[in-house]
């Protein structure tokens, strides 16, 4: 039988109004200058059914006049006090319009074929969720292949250009490879009705958002394709106020994340599926560790402290992990290292007991504020 397709595949609502194709959200906040060039690669689109959705997070008077330089009518502002990045996104899936949604962060850009590219795919296959390989821009302008490029082409050789489908061979797979993926904003594209019902959102008040974000969308996917060509490009930026060159107590956030991450993800069927939930853990790894070594040497006993509340706390399936994956998880092998000297620690108590002198510490890893 052929699959009907939603009605929004063809512009157009139930009751025959227009529905704008693909919503992308960017806030903003002190971005200045850079919010021009992320702009500009929207609107330079070559597909024009699109709507741009600006969060003004708070911004400051230079970066709010840039936003409102602009005319296009595809393009709205929402304004709000200053929430955090996870607020204002949230704020973003709630007002979008568009059949689909994305996210751009204000200080990166697309090339002018991300969306006519996806369109394409998501015509073909009506995908719930549909990823995009993308590029790393050093400051010293060399452009580089997106950190998870290894891992998306494995997942495209086993789409093979199709869409994997919840219930038929090789979707837990499709799924596994896809949480390997880098949690990254704009990284994917997402039908609007997978975002409200129920509503999925970035956890507001933490870093490391996306991680949470992506995880979870993937998990709720019925339909899951790639788009084989680049779509966005993360201009690193050492210096800047992105996490990815700080060195401070904000990595204590990973902690949060990983217990709201998991306390979601064990409710779901994903987490019965050894290949899907060894994926996460190994994502969770390559962050958890990467910020441990990124902390100062007096703070890591009490980041390493806090890992080991995080499993005491988490369903005990999360301790087992698939004996022999896939090759591409041996790219991982070096985080799966650290997660198994975590799993072995001998303050880590069997699964069935909860480590209370560990728990007691947890509440004090990281203090309340807005992200």
């Amino acid at each position: 039988m052929r699959r009907r397709r939603r009605s929004d595949a063809a512009g157009i609502d139930r009751t025959g109004a227009h529905v704008t194709r693909i919503t992308c959200i960017t806030p903003f906040h002190r971005e200045g200058r850079l919010l021009r060039t992320s702009l500009d690669s929207l609107l330079a689109q070559d597909f024009g059914d699109i709507e741009l959705l600006l969060v003004d997070d708070g911004a400051d008077l230079d970066t709010r006049t840039v936003a409102e330089s602009y005319r296009d009518p595809r393009l709205r502002i929402l304004r709000q006090a200053n929430d955090g990045l996870s607020a204002a996104r949230n704020r973003g899936i709630a007002a979008a319009r568009g059949a689909y949604v994305c996210f751009l962060d204000a200080d990166d850009s697309r090339p002018p074929w991300a969306f006519s590219a996806a369109e394409r795919l998501l015509r073909g296959g009506a995908p719930d969720l549909l990823l995009w390989p993308g590029h790393l821009a050093e400051d010293t302008g060399q452009l580089l292949p997106f950190y998870d490029r290894p891992v998306l082409d494995t997942l495209e050789g086993h789409l093979g250009g199709e869409t994997a489908t919840r219930g038929q061979p090789g979707f837990r797979q499709a799924q596994a490879l896809a949480l390997l993926a880098e949690p990254q904003s704009a990284n994917k594209l997402l039908h609007r009705k997978m975002l409200r019902d129920p509503p999925l959102g970035f956890p507001p008040g933490q870093f490391f958002e996306d991680l949470y974000f992506h995880a979870l969308a993937v998990a709720r996917a019925e339909r899951i394709a790639l788009c084989p060509h680049p779509g966005f490009t993360y201009h690193r930026r050492p210096g800047s106020g992105q996490l990815t060159a700080a060195r401070d107590l904000l990595r204590f956030d990973i902690l949060a994340v990983a217990r709201l991450l998991l306390t979601r993800f064990a409710a779901l069927p994903e987490a019965d599926d050894a290949l899907c939930r060894t994926a996460l853990m190994l994502s969770l790894a390559k962050l958890m560790r990467w910020c441990e070594e990124m902390l100062s040497h007096p703070h890591r006993a009490q980041f390493r402290i806090g890992a080991l509340a995080v499993l005491a706390l988490a369903d005990p399936r999360f301790r087992r992990l698939a004996p022999r994956p896939p090759p591409i998880f041996g790219h991982f092998d070096t985080h799966r290292d650290w997660l198994e000297g975590l799993l072995s620690d001998a303050r880590l108590r069997p699964a069935k007991e909860t480590p209370h002198d560990i728990v007691a510490r947890l509440p004090r890893l990281w203090p309340g504020r807005r992200a």
